[in-house]
């Protein structure tokens, strides 16, 4: 096969280009973090690297179907989308266990999830507002009686139904 000068030089700067490409400056290559198997199943609860994990020292607004109030469902989905947000944010950011318990029976483990520098992903969700920093249950609803739990009889908000939705939008495993 004969080349032309002309594309022989761009087939060799090309080449060059990918090769510089994958390399830090030191010569050594490159290669990010793998993607964590992480899922977000609400605020205080994931599934790490196949097992269902609730982060210690926290509690999150639970999602639609566990919420105790209307409220409380709508910060449910915030707390998920900022949890999501700090878990799948960085690319080069490891996340592990520590201080994991033994499952209960349930098959859930609590544990601290935290970055390979020692940052805890709680400490992030309270200082944002999206979690309650204790070892039980936070009272989402508060204590205005206007907040209640939907009536069988009641109509539902204008709006979405943020209650009831279709489909299957979430998960069994995130119920406390």
């Amino acid at each position: 096969m004969n080349l032309s000068p002309e594309f022989a030089l761009a087939m060799k700067t090309a080449i060059a280009a990918l090769l510089l490409v994958g390399c830090h400056p030191s010569g050594v290559v490159h290669n990010a973090a793998p993607r964590q198997n992480i899922k977000v199943l609400d605020g205080d609860t994931v599934v790490f690297e196949g097992q269902v994990l609730r982060i210690r020292g926290i509690d999150a607004p639970e999602l639609g179907p566990w919420a105790k109030c209307w409220a409380e469902a709508a910060l449910g989905g915030a707390s998920r989308t900022e949890l999501e947000s700090l878990l799948n944010g960085q690319r080069d950011t490891r996340w592990k266990l520590s201080n994991a318990s033994q499952p209960d029976a349930k098959g859930h483990v609590t544990a601290n999830l935290v970055t390979d520098r020692g940052d805890d992903v709680s400490d992030s969700m309270v200082v944002y507002g999206h979690a309650a920093k204790t070892d039980g249950t936070w009272n989402w609803c508060g204590a205005d009686k206007s907040l209640h739990d939907p009536l069988q009889d009641e109509p539902s908000p204008h709006g979405p139904n943020l209650w009831w939705p279709s489909g299957q939008m979430f998960d069994k495993r995130a119920a406390d």
